[in-house]
């Protein structure tokens, strides 16, 4: 948390996607996606100290502690909106 604040140049690490369609006019649109695996701060102009998390003496990979990573069958059938 304190590596990163507003305005902060990042590194991301991810894949980038591009997604084509033509919409029902017939024009043709594209959408790029970056679907991030990691993000750090940018050392280009700036300098970070880096820390290992704790462990929580588990021993899975996090998923049942990560509240983004619920599956569909815990949150229905219904949209969350």
């Amino acid at each position: 948390a304190d590596s990163l604040g507003k305005g902060s140049r990042v590194i991301v690490n991810g894949r980038l996607r591009q997604f084509d369609w033509e919409t029902d006019q017939g024009e043709n649109r594209s959408m790029l996606t970056l679907e991030v695996d990691d993000i750090g701060p940018s050392l280009r102009f700036a300098t970070a100290k880096t820390q290992k998390r704790q462990s929580n003496g588990s021993t899975g990979n996090g998923a049942a502690q990560d509240p983004w990573n619920a599956s569909a069958k815990q949150q229905g059938e219904e949209p969350p909106f």
